[in-house]
Parts: C-alpha cells; sequence; structure tokens
C-alpha cells in the first residue's frame, strides 16, 4: 500500500524571498561592501590614518585578534564593519538597541560569500545565503527544528523553484539525506542511514507519492533488494 509523502514542514525551507527585494538587498550589500573597503583604505591597516575617526578595536573572544571595528547608524539600525588584519571580513547590519545583528556579511577580499539573516527578528539567524565569485545565490540554509542551527540547505533553479534540498539529520553539518524535486513535488529522496558517507537507501515517489524504496543490505554502496513503501 503506498501512502502519500508530505516532506515535514519542519524540513522545508521558509517561503521564497521576491526577486526584486532580493535584488534591493543585494544591491545595498554591494554598496556597504564598497564603502568599507574604501574605508579600510582611508583608516590605514591599524586605524591610524588620516581619517580614522570612529573606529575603534576590539578583541574577538573566539581567536583572540584584534579587530579594526567602525559603526555608521542609518534610518534602520547600525551598519558595523569589521576589519580582520587585511581585509574587510564581515559586515553586520541593521543592528538593534539591544545590539543584535539581523543580518551578517561574510567577505572574503570584496567578495560575498555568506549573508545570515535574521527574518524575525529573535536574534538567531534563521535563513544563510551562499554566494559563488559572481555573487549569485547559491543555495539558501534554513533549520528544519527553527531554533538556529544550520542544518538543511535549498537550491532552486532559474525560476525560483526548489529542485533539491540538503539534510544534516544529525545536525552537525554533514548531509546524510537528499531531496530531489521535480516541478515542485518531491521526485525522490537518497539517504545515507549508517552515515558512512554512502547513499544506502534510495526511494523514488509519483506526484508526492512513495512507490518505491530500494535499500543497500550489505553496504557496498549498490542497491539490493526493494522495501515495501
Amino acid at each position: 500500500m503506498t501512502e502519500t509523502h508530505r516532506p515535514d514542514r519542519r524540513s522545508r525551507p521558509s517561503a521564497a524571498v521576491p526577486r526584486l527585494e532580493l535584488a534591493i538587498a543585494g544591491i545595498g550589500l554591494l554598496a556597504a561592501v564598497a564603502a568599507g573597503v574604501v574605508a579600510y583604505r582611508i583608516v590605514g591597516l591599524y586605524g591610524d590614518g588620516p581619517f580614522a575617526s570612529g573606529y575603534h578595536r576590539v578583541r574577538d573572544p573566539e581567536t583572540g585578534k584584534s579587530l579594526l571595528v567602525q559603526e555608521s547608524r542609518t534610518s534602520t539600525g547600525v551598519l558595523r564593519r569589521v576589519i580582520d588584519g587585511r581585509n574587510l571580513s564581515a559586515l553586520q547590519m541593521d543592528v538593534d538597541t539591544q545590539g543584535r545583528e539581523h543580518t551578517l556579511v561574510h567577505l572574503k577580499g570584496t567578495e560575498i560569500t555568506r549573508v545570515d539573516r535574521d527574518m524575525d527578528g529573535d536574534g538567531r539567524p534563521d535563513r544563510w545565503e551562499y554566494y559563488d565569485a559572481e555573487r549569485h545565490l547559491v543555495k539558501v540554509g534554513f533549520s528544519v527544528a527553527g531554533d538556529g542551527v544550520l542544518d538543511a540547505w535549498a537550491y532552486r533553479d532559474t525560476d525560483g523553484q526548489i529542485v533539491k534540498i540538503e539534510v544534516s539529520t544529525r545536525r552537525d553539518g554533514a548531509v546524510d539525506r537528499w531531496e530531489y524535486y521535480e516541478k515542485n513535488q518531491l521526485a525522490r529522496v537518497e539517504e545515507d542511514g549508517n552515515h558512512d558517507g554512502r547513499v544506502d537507501r534510495w526511494s523514488t515517489y509519483e506526484e508526492g507519492i512513495l512507490i518505491r524504496t530500494v535499500v543497500d543490505a550489505d553496504h557496498d554502496g549498490r542497491p539490493d533488494s526493494a522495501v515495501a513503501p
């Protein structure tokens, strides 16, 4: 007997952000990055340049490194630029009155690599955006339990439709479940049940209904036998 598969709501990413909103946010981030790079060149490596006013040094509690920080007030909060050594390493944007950043931009040189967003304002990231060197959004991470722990990643096509979701069921960053979608419906699932780095369970769906599951009983990396759906 077949059963209708309804992907757990917890394992699905939040609603897609409209393209216009992403575009506007992207432009703002790029402008902030450019401003940070210019500021870094003006204030000097150690904050001792001719226009270093407003910069101060803090110590990273995790690494012990001395970081150069500059804060700018905006209509929505605070933009904080962090310079690590010779690089602008991060931007914290839209900081509230309690000092919690709503958006954290990770940089490599002048390239945005990841953006952590606190969409509901609870002080914990709930959306992680990954970008390539061409500033294209590659994937979006989210928390299955909605508790701020990054354990799943969604990939979309050029039309914004989900094509794949990767899940770390042990919440340790290691992906052990892969869901593949076609026309917004679950088409197949691959799982690594014993966490040896190889898929050992393959499930096939038609119109969201589970029709077949095959397992690797002897753990040689190849499907062996079918099990009842």
